[in-house]
């Protein structure tokens, strides 16, 4: 039975929905936190570590985009053309422009990738420009002040992966830091994390022509500013085969989401403690669904 609840936390939540379906009385079902959902929020603690945070700028390794191609001197970066692909765990700072290329994460380590993007412009026609193939974990920093662009084409060519977004990992993913990441996916989703997804700031602005933002197994999601036009859902957790998984915790933030789907979507939970959320499913209020679609402004 597939389960939908909505856990209120702590007081202090602004929200604005304009929904097609229920008002927003309707769409919320407050329930207090049992072991259930402690012990669903207990996975987050093996992706999610304080040191994760902490790095030394005199270790980090720079990658310079240029064009259609890149300079890297260390050899944890392999270069072939306008193909980048980082094989060794360490802190990387990416500057620069690449034309129809990709940054690729492919590591055996047990360690932290940790991909800081200072004013980048990637894009690829053909597949997701940043694509996390292989590795324990990824973060992606945006640094402070910096305007970081990220632009897929209408079809990816490549039978050899499964990637469906314009940033997309295989493993877990967390997004972090104090400057802007411009995501514009024209082929499906904008942010994927087919494990779990953790947003710890930064200002992100998604249009996707499907969901915007979607961790498979959870969104955890810290602070942050999100603005985001979706043709499908906004914000998107949909395992529905472990009970554990399938949910979208929110602590702060502020939320601007226009989805022809569901503002926010979970198998199985949504909590939030607080945020300012201004969301519109479906087309609005005004708006006809037809057949079996879904467009609430949380689920």
């Amino acid at each position: 039975m597939k389960i939908q609840r909505i856990s209120f936390l702590t007081m202090g939540l602004l929200l604005l929905i304009t929904a097609c379906e229920r008002s927003v009385e309707d769409e919320l079902d407050v329930i207090e936190l049992g072991e259930e959902t402690l012990d669903m929020l207990a996975n987050i603690e093996d992706h999610d570590a304080p040191t994760d945070y902490i790095w030394d700028e005199d270790d980090v390794l720079n990658i310079v985009l240029k064009g259609n191609t890149a300079d890297s001197d260390d050899d944890g970066v392999m270069v072939d053309g306008s193909i980048v692909t980082i094989i060794k765990a360490a802190t990387y700072r990416i500057e620069g422009e690449l034309y129809d290329g990709q940054i690729i994460v492919d590591t055996e380590d047990d360690s932290l990738v940790r991909i800081i993007l200072d004013g980048v412009s990637i894009s690829c026609s053909s597949n997701a420009p940043l694509y996390v193939k292989n590795s324990k974990k990824v973060m992606i920093v945006l640094a402070e002040n910096s305007q970081n662009f990220i632009s897929d084409g209408v079809a990816y060519s490549s039978d050899e992966t499964d990637a469906n977004a314009a940033v997309y990992s295989e493993e877990n993913l967390t997004i972090y830091g104090d400057g802007t990441l411009t995501v514009d996916a024209k082929y499906n989703d904008g942010i994927t994390s087919k494990d779990g997804l953790v947003i710890a700031g930064g200002n992100l602005i998604v249009s996707a022509v499907d969901d915007g933002m979607r961790g498979k197994d959870y969104i955890y999601f810290k602070t942050g500013t999100v603005s985001i036009v979706a043709g499908g859902d906004g914000l998107k957790s949909d395992n529905d085969e472990d009970s554990g998984a399938g949910y979208i915790t929110i602590e702060d933030g502020i939320f601007d989401i226009v989805a022809e789907g569901d503002g926010i979507q979970a198998e199985s939970n949504v909590l939030i403690s607080d945020g300012t959320f201004n969301l519109q499913s479906g087309g609005g209020s005004n708006a006809y669904l037809y057949g079996d679609v879904s467009a609430k402004g949380i689920k």
